[in-house]
């Protein structure tokens, strides 16, 4: 489809939505198209970004995507040698940029979704360092793979990226007392571990890549930059100067959108793109197995929120929950990463729980690879938690679900998903997991999936066209 073929539209035409911070309220002029397009598997979608700005290439820039076919010092081309008197284009080098330095679910689905976006392209993880995704696939520091390989085109995956400066990422990183030490350094010293990790100081981006006129293309999608509007002002405008010359720029939610519109800058929304996981072949719904013989429903919270309401309170929602819905619990962790879920903190509830769960089980998943992950989350029962991954995976595969206290969550379900429970205090947890299994109509969970979907997709797929 052509892009300038696509229309704008009032966000008052757009379907599909609801809620007092749905799409009907960003404002009369949202890059939002409510006429029929074209997605994934050619069925009609609604809400698909309506307008891309065109990136302009110095002759330089054009030599370095190989627009001319020539060599030149700003990089290697992109043609490969002649054969029979025909140029023959190598595969686009994509570097995905993303938090994939620490175990986080929801950024190895991101990779893995965008990946199948990418399908004609040389595909490397990248991140502020190099280690390996939960799949095992390796990701390079990619300021230095920047520096010794030709890359055309840098994707950022998604996620809360506004406002992540390095040694905050880094931080992030380290657990208990290892975090402490480094933030006590001294400024020049985090400066020095910056370096190390080929960044030019401890303030830079960590996930809005500062590139030049010459620097590889950039698109940027499915991200959360709301914090942006409470960022120090250096941290700002370096965002907002990366933003600009990012050739796409795709927010999940509606804060991030006003936030950027106001600063001038070309931005669409739409929903997380890993709604449309069930088209990435080897995750369509027919490709899931049933992990378990027992019907059962997964509880995911993270270390702050249990610390808050102590261990003994949420051991008994939980075996609150399996006694009164008859099903086993097995409780999920979407990262242990510091600050995500804590396997330890875990085995502690499922001891207590066991003891007042009656003949229900109750279960730690300790399994880290990210397609047995999603196979729990798609033949679930039940989906609670706070994870917005574990959410988008249970409406992706029409799974009941309802969240709990989380302000990100919570923006985002308000906005997209907004038939299901969220911001549910844990001391409640299993009263309103089971008014949601009670309340769930499978047809309309359906639907939501389907549009949710469709309108992932129809961003993903123009986020790929910016590139081409």
């Amino acid at each position: 489809m052509r892009l300038d073929s696509l229309r704008r539209c009032k966000p008052d035409q757009v379907r599909g939505s609801a809620g007092d911070r749905t799409l009907s309220a960003l404002g009369p002029h949202t890059d939002v198209e409510a006429l029929p397009c074209r997605g994934y598997h050619g069925t009609p979608v609604f809400g698909c970004h309506a307008h891309f700005h065109r990136r302009r290439f110095s002759p330089t820039g054009l030599r370095r995507y190989g627009v001319w076919g020539q060599r030149s010092p700003a990089g290697p081309s992109k043609a490969g040698p002649p054969i029979d008197g025909q140029q023959v284009s190598q595969a686009m080098r994509v570097l995905t940029l993303g938090a994939f330095e620490r175990d986080n679910f929801g950024d190895t689905l991101f990779h893995e979704v965008t990946k199948n976006y990418l399908q004609d392209a040389d595909v490397t993880a990248g991140s502020i360092m190099a280690g390996r995704l939960s799949s095992g696939e390796p990701v390079v520091n990619y300021r230095k793979h920047l520096a010794t390989e030709r890359v055309d085109a840098i994707w950022v995956v998604g996620g809360e990226v506004g406002g992540v400066v390095l040694e905050d990422a880094l931080a992030m990183s380290l657990a208990g007392d290892a975090r402490a030490e480094y933030l006590a350094q001294s400024p020049q010293v985090r400066r020095s571990r910056a370096e190390e990790q080929g960044f030019s100081d401890h303030r830079a981006l960590a996930y809005l890549p500062e590139m030049g006129a010459d620097g590889p293309q950039v698109v940027v999608n499915s991200v959360g930059l709301s914090a942006l509007a409470r960022a120090e002002p250096d941290v700002v405008t370096r965002s907002l100067a990366a933003l600009q010359h990012a050739t796409a720029v795709h927010v999940r939610d509606v804060p991030s959108h006003e936030f950027l519109t106001a600063q001038g800058v070309t931005v669409s929304i739409g929903p997380d793109m890993v709604h449309a996981i069930t088209g990435v072949p080897g995750y369509g719904p027919d490709d899931i197995a049933r992990p378990l013989p027992a019907p059962y429903a997964l509880v995911q919270i993270n270390v702050n929120l249990v610390r808050h309401h102590t261990v003994k309170e949420v051991a008994h929602q939980v075996a609150t929950l399996a006694r009164e819905a008859d099903l086993d619990v097995v409780l999920f962790a979407a990262g242990v990463a510091p600050g995500h879920d804590s396997l330890g903190i875990y085995a502690a509830i499922a001891a207590a729980a066991s003891r007042e769960s009656g003949a229900r089980a109750i279960r730690v998943l300790t399994d880290r690879n990210v397609t047995h992950l999603v196979h729990y989350v798609a033949r679930a029962e039940m989906w609670v938690g706070t994870s917005l991954h574990g959410r988008v995976l249970a409406a992706a595969y029409a799974v009941p679900r309802i969240s709990l206290e989380n302000e990100k969550v919570s923006r985002y379900a308000t906005t997209w998903d907004p038939a299901y429970a969220h911001g549910v205090d844990p001391a409640n947890l299993a009263r309103e997991a089971l008014r949601g299994l009670t309340s769930f109509q499978r047809g309309a969970s359906q639907a939501t999936a389907t549009r949710l979907a469709s309108q992932a997709d129809a961003h993903s797929r123009r986020v790929r066209e910016a590139l081409s």
